[in-house]
């Protein structure tokens, strides 16, 4: 099974990078993970107004360029495991 986690800023505080705790905590996390074999990768997106939305539909493809008018994921991280 593959899971994709994402960070999400919390919306009450200022925009901007994660914090250097929030980061040690994650370098944590990404250790942990890879020690015990179950992390395939890491990696990290560009803003989405550089990037598509790609839908298919009844055997349709469409795409659209930047930002999606609405949300796709929810606005909070999530962590999983196995």
């Amino acid at each position: 099974m593959r899971v994709l986690s994402l960070y999400t800023p919390d919306p009450n505080t200022p925009a901007g990078p994660p914090s250097a705790q929030h980061m040690s905590e994650m370098g944590k996390l990404v250790d942990e993970m890879t020690q015990a074999g179950v992390l395939i990768a890491t990696g990290a997106f560009v803003a989405s107004s550089l990037g598509a939305r790609v839908r298919a539909s009844e055997g349709k493809v469409t795409v659209s360029e930047g930002r999606p008018r609405s949300p796709v994921m929810p606005s909070s991280a999530s962590r999983c495991s196995r």
